[in-house]
């Protein structure tokens, strides 16, 4: 049974379908920001990872030939 078309475009109906991709669009967000948030941390881990090891590198003393 289909419903009408006043019924379709009432205001409640168009809320309805509203409500449920504002719905859809929220879970998508959340998922990219755990996501951004997870790249964002392992590139400051890496970031911090370098620098250390550059410093450690730089106090070897390069082998002359």
């Amino acid at each position: 049974m289909q419903p009408s078309s006043q019924n379709r475009n009432s205001p409640k109906t168009i809320f309805e379908r509203l409500d449920q991709r504002v719905k859809e669009l929220n879970a998508f967000l959340i998922v990219l920001a755990i996501g951004l948030a997870t790249l964002d941390a392992t590139c400051f881990a890496a970031l911090k990872l370098w620098a250390f090891y550059s410093g450690l590198f730089a106090m070897i003393p390069a082998a002359r030939p």
